[in-house]
């Protein structure tokens, strides 16, 4: 049974990151609204939501709070207009769900655009659950990061990528800390420094008892139109449409399949309604078909890529962010285990499918957000402003050879005063 406080605290490091202009709160878990009672001493003229699934803690809740529905969150249908809370909070929440990226991804309309998502979650890197795993013990406890009704265990990482795959984008991060790190010794340091683990950062991150997150959403105007030329091996194209999809919000992209496409791919993709097929002359080179598919495409972005790319938990967003990062910017490309220059990952170890997406997160914590401008890029996973390649007239169709072609148009970008850059934060595997 928790105790009275477990449902009571006010909470005055989350109600202090609750900016002070949001009127339209949510706070999921609510409990019996010490939070609440909090905010509105803050400013007595916010409208404040509650869910909780305590009936008794939720009729406590009800004296702050305008309204306070009892419901299991992540079957419930959501009563709210869309875009109608400046701020929603998940204090000691989403560890406690099934599926909290899901949820996140389910709430994200009824945020307002420029409204943020505030979490608190407790750090399984905590010295103190590393103390116990090395003595062979997990015992769970009735509160703690241990909670014995904790369904999910997160580290700052895997926080970080809960968020930026339900589509926000972490705007700050902090951690409540509690007594000194036993760990920080020079012994320990000599032992994470063997296995080339940076001390100094695993100190830090095990220090942590808990993170609170705040986040925006992530907001890209349209879709991005994904340009797959279609070749004899349909398998291989059907298997990145898989990872595309499985991958990749919805919302965000569209696939437009180009070439001789197989019937049997035609009828395996024909339920999809984000994916069109395009046939073209069986003969067709590789220009050819872009510039056939390119003819649709109305959305700011395309992205050209060969069926053999296998893409990542992200890879979207990170590319697009990537681009956005400078108005010049007009094409952008991740690096890969199988391109040459500057985008090869020559240190990837990945030797099968079950390895990327580890690999993919590695990449993506050592190197977020480090953009590097290029002379060139490969076509096999590139983000292209559409106007700037219509501009160009497409791709040489007098060029037979992909990369040929391809080096022509980087070529062309450049003289029209655009940049290219590398995502060095984005790992996208090449299947041989």
């Amino acid at each position: 049974m928790k105790q009275d406080f477990y449902y009571q605290s006010q909470r005055p490091e989350i109600a202090n990151l609750v900016p002070e202009n949001a009127i339209h709160i949510l706070d999921v878990g609510c409990g019996a609204g010490g939070l609440g009672k909090s905010l509105l001493e803050k400013n007595p003229s916010r409208f404040l939501y509650g869910i909780e699934l305590s009936e008794d803690a939720a009729k406590k809740a009800k004296e702050h709070y305008t309204e306070v529905l009892v419901s299991e969150i992540e079957g419930m249908a959501f009563p709210y207009e869309e875009k109608f809370f400046d701020t929603i909070i998940f204090a000691d929440v989403l560890e406690h769900l099934l599926d909290p990226w899901s949820l996140l991804e389910k709430i994200q309309p009824f945020l307002k655009d420029d409204g943020v998502i505030i979490s608190s979650i407790p750090n399984i890197g905590h010295w103190s659950i590393i103390h116990q795993l090395m003595c062979g013990s997990w015992q769970y406890v009735e509160a703690g990061i241990l909670d014995k009704t904790h369904l999910r265990f997160f580290t700052k990482h895997s926080i970080l990528s809960m968020l930026r795959n339900s589509g926000y984008k972490t705007i700050y991060m902090t951690g409540t800390t509690t007594g000194s790190n036993p760990l920080n010794k020079p012994e320990m340091r000599a032992a994470l420094e063997s296995f080339q683990i940076n001390p100094d950062q695993s100190f830090a991150d095990s220090f942590v008892f808990q993170y609170i997150n705040v986040a925006q959403k992530l907001i890209f105007q349209d879709k991005t139109s994904i340009i797959i030329p279609v070749d004899e091996d349909s398998a291989l194209t059907s298997q990145c449409i898989s990872f595309i999809q499985e991958k990749t919000p919805e919302l965000l992209y569209e696939i437009i399949l180009v070439g001789d496409i197989p019937k049997s791919l035609e009828d395996e993709v024909s339920s999809h309604n984000n994916i069109r097929c395009i046939n073209s002359e069986k003969d067709a080179n590789f220009s050819q078909k872009i510039n056939k598919a390119l003819e649709l495409v109305t959305n700011k972005y395309l992205c050209l890529m060969n069926s053999n790319a296998i893409v990542t938990n992200g890879w979207l967003q990170r590319l697009i962010e990537c681009m956005e990062s400078d108005e010049k910017v007009a094409l952008t490309g991740p690096r890969s285990n199988g391109l040459p220059g500057s985008q090869e990952d020559k240190g990837c170890p990945v030797k099968s499918l079950h390895d990327i997406e580890g690999y993919a997160e590695k990449v993506f914590y050592q190197y977020v957000n480090n953009w590097y401008e290029t002379d060139k890029l490969q076509a096999f996973c590139s983000l292209v402003k559409t106007d700037a390649m219509k501009k160009s007239g497409g791709l040489n169709e007098s060029l037979n050879n992909e990369k040929t072609a391809f080096g022509s148009l980087c070529n062309t970008i450049k003289q029209d005063g655009c940049t290219m850059k590398i995502a060095y934060d984005t790992f996208i595997f090449m299947k041989d």
